[in-house]
């Protein structure tokens, strides 16, 4: 029997909203859909970590597709990269959690290949858990896969 196609899964073309969402998609195994508002800043990242933890309706270290397409990363200083970084040291349910950051500019994807590397450099977690794209497919069908 063939297996159901992790292409299935229909994601929004850009973020239309200042008002966050994170959606648990019906993919196999489960995939989060996080999408922040446009405007990003560690006062709207740190409470949704922290909205992903806080749940039992999927376990903490489910793997996420976090979608920053549309997101102004002209905010996103080293510093504030560094921060975030380190809050998710405060989340240890997380660690170990694969994670995919779709992007659809030259400053997000910068922005998220800083992260990874901060985030391994400081050995808060695995850069290898960590996969940064244009392309939402690649990054379902990475997510989507069981270790």
């Amino acid at each position: 029997m063939p297996s159901q196609s992790t292409f299935e899964v229909s994601l929004p073309d850009r973020i239309e909203s200042a008002t966050p969402c994170i959606i648990l998609l019906r993919t196999s195994p489960h995939l989060l859909y996080v999408r922040p508002p446009v405007s990003l800043s560690r006062d709207v990242l740190r409470p949704l970590l922290k909205q992903i933890c806080a749940t039992s309706d999927y376990p903490a270290n489910v793997a996420t597709l976090w979608d920053l397409r549309g997101c102004d990363f002209a905010q996103c200083t080293s510093d504030m990269v560094r921060t975030l970084a380190f809050d998710l040291q405060k989340l240890p349910d997380r660690r170990g959690a694969r994670r995919g950051i779709l992007v659809d500019s030259d400053a997000g994807f910068g922005t998220g290949r800083m992260f990874q590397q901060t985030v391994d450099g400081y050995r808060i977690e695995d850069q290898n858990n960590f996969i940064v794209s244009y392309s939402a497919e690649e990054l379902i069908e990475a997510l989507s896969k069981t270790t």
